[in-house]
């Protein structure tokens, strides 16, 4: 049986599953003591009792799930008080149409984000009743009702799956993986003739938060008079009170330092794949670095309530020494992966008053901080240890070998030419083996682990990825399953007395194959360009997301809520984003990293292009076109030979000048290309112009390419004079500059230039006028950033192939 924890943090992850269950319209349950005491106030518990009785076989835990509202037990008592503090969320608006639960449906928290005094988003949408990760229904829609049929179908579904899993009692992470899968879209309060509370919160989040909090309550040996202190004090509604300023807990900010480095710093032979493998690597010890974190402090992998972008927040006990356990994984790091990678861990004690929305923002800044203030010391602690392994010198001297990939020395290789560092052969062969794997296991540490392997093996494991099960030649402590969700397919497991417990990830980490099976090379992706032989690559995250956390919600910023938030971004940065790139990309495009809020892509040029533009308005949809919620990039058009470090720092300085770029009191939600920075709301007159000029200069149009020569020798004239309005009219503002530009020799060098090409070529006419009318549109200029169609025409016509 596991720990006492990990059951209270299974029961509090449990202890509203009968609002589900109740929702389906099938009878209340019978049988219990307490069926008419709660068959008014708190019938849910009935259906939570009975459901843990079938499935969860732990009748103690299953007592105090179902007795939170009425504790008889210390664990009760904390479950209550974990629950009251998560509860604290609920909020009513009376604009809430009241109806019955079965037909609520979740309303989409991204909608209501608005810092500061701005508005968000004009209409509510709500997301569909469905299981987490199902792609055909991931967007919110107008409608705040589901289908009468659709909770019971979601809930046979959800049965069927615990029924599948073999072995019990079924672990806690197993269970965490459940909910997830199946409540991540079920509202956990919602709009009735009781209150007409807001069903933005899913049941998964509140649950997952009250796991958390009872985890630490327990792991810190809260008494029960303790839990029933502070239940008496938060019915006094005073927050003031001295007894909800105590700490009861600690809230924690990771944050792995060195990404850029690690990613980046490669050579040129074997990339692609180095990079893909290194980028899942990252994933890889982002998730120990928190596990371990959560471990250490004796409370499960439930108390992490955000991880993604190589940064994670969790809910710790009082007594947990973070600091020991960042320092000893940024050594093991320094000395098993390198690239000065290194975890920092900051945190401060929280009390029952911090929980209250109008204060947990701050709480949540305030980590981040004491993470940054960690982070300013990151190698203090290893170079006091080791100052060699820090300040020394790194190489061994003499003719020893360089790896080709990472530039480093090989250790105990033969001095071949080409020859791989051990690390970047593992790298190399993580990066061929995520393309198609399905599982990622743990196994207990073998006599002599190898690549990053030595590292995980000193945290008490390793991992491997797996295309199936059947063959397996171990015993896995815990599987993960990557892409779709198929507890059938643990059934390939041979049965042993214990199961390994399970999970379930997105993981960015779509590329095309070759035809060999291997991932396909920078060149091979370049070649599937139209036009030029280009290599795009693709940065972009998510503009003012600090804003957003910090003062998006109001006063509404409860611990539920922030941690939906940065769920719901997770979602679509890291799940649909790779769902997107294999079902409509598949072969063109490859996702290098997508974590947090923020992405790296590299393919086709063009279809980099197209894939920045879509996504953009993806995005719109899934925020319910809140006009808070936007992403700014850029994308780089490089020759595939160009070292990776060299495209991707190209592609950061375009990303940096899309959120410089204003515009009519507007700034950010930009993208640059081909160098020019363009608003995404200004990107259809760019793109209409870039798409007539195109039809009118392919090989079967009606105009020569010295067509767009001349229109080349225009834009560059214009720039010209541009330059010297800046010279000779200083001072002026960007919009009095294109002013007075707008009115220069060009205008007449266009009109008499296209005016010959009229002349000539009848059949084009109109659409040569239809040409410079656009030009010359004083509503919609784009005289200035003429180049970026041009150029986006000219690579497209291009005969690389």
């Amino acid at each position: 049986m596991e720990s006492r924890v990990a059951r209270i943090a299974t029961a509090g992850l449990l202890h509203d599953i009968g609002k589900f269950w109740q929702r389906t319209g099938e009878p209340r349950p019978l049988g219990h003591d307490e069926a008419e005491h709660f068959a008014n106030t708190y019938a849910h518990t009935l259906w939570t009792g009975q459901f843990l009785e079938r499935h969860l076989e732990d009748a103690e835990a299953t007592s105090w799930a179902r007795m939170h509202h009425h504790p008889d037990s210390r664990e009760a008592y904390l479950l209550s008080l974990a629950d009251w503090l998560s509860s604290g969320e609920r909020m009513e608006d009376a604009a809430q149409a009241t109806d019955k639960p079965q037909a609520a449906r979740l309303l989409n928290l991204l909608g209501r984000i608005a810092p500061d005094k701005a508005e968000g988003a004009q209409r509510d949408t709500y997301f569909p009743l469905a299981m987490h990760g199902d792609f055909d229904h991931f967007f919110p829609e107008l409608g705040a009702r589901c289908g009468e049929a659709d909770y019971a179908a979601l809930w046979k579904d959800f049965v069927a799956a615990v029924a599948a899993f073999p072995g019990r009692p079924l672990p806690h992470r197993t269970w965490l993986a459940l909910m997830r899968r199946y409540t991540s879209r079920v509202p956990a309060a919602t709009p009735t003739r009781v209150g007409a509370y807001v069903p933005d919160i899913s049941l998964f989040d509140h649950c997952r938060t009250v796991a958390a909090l009872a985890a630490c309550f327990l792991a810190d040996d809260m008494s029960e008079a303790r839990a029933s202190e502070l239940r008496t004090a938060i019915t006094m509604r005073n927050p003031d009170l001295p007894v909800l300023q105590e700490p009861i807990c600690t809230l924690v900010c990771g944050d792995l330092s060195g990404i850029q480095n690690f990613l980046y710093t490669i050579v040129s032979s074997k990339a692609a794949k180095t990079l893909k493998g290194r980028s899942f690597a990252l994933q890889l010890i982002a998730d120990a670095c928190a596990a371990e974190v959560c471990r250490e402090a004796g409370v499960p992998e439930t108390c992490i309530i955000y991880n993604g972008g190589g940064r994670f927040y969790a809910l710790l006990p009082l007594g947990a020494n973070v600091d020991q356990t960042a320092h000893r994984l940024s050594r093991l790091l320094h000395r098993h992966v390198g690239a000065d990678l290194t975890v920092q861990v900051g945190g401060i004690e929280v009390g029952a008053a911090d929980f209250r929305p109008e204060r947990f923002s701050t709480q949540w800044a305030e980590a981040a901080k004491a993470a940054a203030r960690a982070k300013q010391r990151k190698l203090t602690h290893i170079a006091r240890e080791d100052y060699n392994a820090v300040f020394g010198f790194q190489d061994t001297g003499g003719q020893a070998a360089k790896c080709p990939v990472c530039g480093r020395e090989v250790e105990g290789g033969n001095g071949a030419d080409g020859e791989l560092c051990d690390p970047c052969n593992h790298y190399v062969d993580l990066g061929q083996r995520i393309a198609t794997a399905k599982w990622l296991a743990w196994r207990a540490p073998t006599d002599r682990p190898t690549g990053l392997n030595r590292f995980f093996a000193e945290l008490g494991f390793e991992v491997s990825l797996e295309r199936e099960l059947r063959n397996l030649d171990f015993s896995p402590t815990a599987l993960m399953q990557l892409g779709d969700f198929d507890p059938e397919a643990l059934h390939e497991l041979p049965r042993t007395a214990t199961a390994p417990s399970y999970g379930h990830r997105f993981a960015a980490r779509s590329w095309a194959l070759g035809n060999e099976g291997g991932i396909k090379t920078f060149e091979e992706l370049a070649k599937e360009s139209t036009g030029a032989n280009k290599l795009g690559v693709f940065r972009a995250d998510v503009d003012n997301l600090g804003a957003l956390f910090a003062t998006g919600l109001g006063e509404r910023a409860s611990l539920s809520r922030v941690a939906t938030l940065s769920a719901l971004l997770k979602d679509f940065f890291e799940g649909y984003l790779d769902h997107v790139v294999e079902t409509e990309y598949h072969g063109e495009v490859g996702v290098l990293y997508a974590g947090g809020d923020d992405l790296f892509v590299v393919g086709a040029w063009n279809r980099v292009i197209d894939f920045a533009l879509d996504l953009r308005e993806r995005f719109d949809d899934f925020s319910g076109l809140n006009p808070n919620f936007t992403f700014s990039g850029g994308v780089a058009m490089v020759d595939d030979h160009l070292p990776l470090r060299h495209a991707a720092d190209l592609a950061h300085q375009y990303e940096e000048a899309a959120k410089q770029y204003v515009r009519k009191g507007r700034e950010k939600n930009a993208i640059t290309l081909f160098g020019v920075p363009v608003g995404f709301e200004e990107m259809d007159r760019f793109r209409d112009f870039h798409r007539l000029l195109l039809a009118l200069l392919k090989p079967e149009g009606p105009l020569p390419k010295a067509f767009l020569r001349r229109l080349y020798d225009v834009w560059e004239v214009y720039r010209r004079e541009q330059l010297f309005v800046a010279k000779t009219r200083p001072g002026l503002s960007l919009e009095d500059l294109k002013q007075k530009a707008r009115w220069q020799r060009w205008r007449w060098m266009l009109t008499y230039g296209l005016r010959d090409f009229a002349k000539r070529h009848k059949d084009a006419e109109n659409d040569i006028a239809a040409i410079q009318a656009r030009i010359l549109d004083a509503n919609e200029a784009i005289e200035d950033r003429l180049g970026l169609p041009l150029r986006w025409t000219e690579l497209l016509l291009k005969e690389d192939h």
